[in-house]
Order: C-alpha cells, then sequence, then structure tokens
C-alpha cells in the first residue's frame, strides 16, 4: 500500500490534470492549462479597462468573437473549475491524513 506522502503527490498529479483538462462554456472547449489561465485573466483586464473592446479568442473548437460578456462568462468558469479542482485537493489531502482514503483508486474516484 502506497503511504501518505506518495498519496498526497499523486492526488497533486491528478488535480493538476484534471485543471489543465479543459472545460466546455457556452459550447466552447476551453483551454485551461496555466499558459490559457493567464491569457484569460489579461483579457478580461483589458477588456475591464476598455469595456468596447472585442478580441478574436481561440478556443479548443477555433475562433470565436469574444467580447466583455464573453470573457466574464469563461473566466468566471474557469476560475470555477480551478477552484474545483483544488478543493477536491484539499479534501483528498485530509481524508489521506485521517486514514480515510488509503489507495490511488480511491483519489482517482474523488478526480472523477
Amino acid at each position: 500500500n502506497p503511504d501518505q506522502a506518495e498519496l498526497i503527490a499523486y492526488s497533486a498529479s491528478d488535480r493538476y490534470n484534471k485543471e489543465i483538462g479543459g472545460i466546455v462554456v457556452d459550447n466552447n472547449n476551453i483551454y485551461t492549462d496555466r499558459q490559457s489561465q493567464a491569457m484569460i485573466t489579461g483579457a478580461i483586464t483589458l477588456m475591464q479597462l476598455q469595456p468596447n473592446t472585442v478580441i478574436s479568442f481561440k478556443t479548443a473548437n477555433g475562433f470565436i468573437s469574444a467580447n466583455l460578456q464573453v470573457m466574464t462568462s469563461i473566466a468566471s468558469a474557469v476560475a470555477a473549475h480551478v477552484e474545483n479542482c483544488f478543493n477536491i485537493e484539499s479534501a483528498v489531502a485530509a481524508n489521506v491524513q485521517a486514514n480515510v482514503i488509503t489507495t490511488f483508486a480511491q483519489i482517482d474516484q474523488a478526480y472523477s
């Protein structure tokens, strides 16, 4: 059986893979890797400074025309996704420390 340190490391890897795995927002497959998260933040910052800005935003499906409303929807969904991933990791860590989670399979289940 893996020890707690191995389980915690495995969970961090699962969390990262889920975090960067992408999400769907309004039928658009949105990249959620760290670089994409930063680019979304940059686009939102620009649009907050210049609210009439419209950009060509690249999704996994191709480019979409995105105004502040569209980018806010995307950014909010990505932020919620990332936060959910970390919340799962936190709960898994607590359950590992409490010896409730003792296997890699249980960790995989938590992220599914």
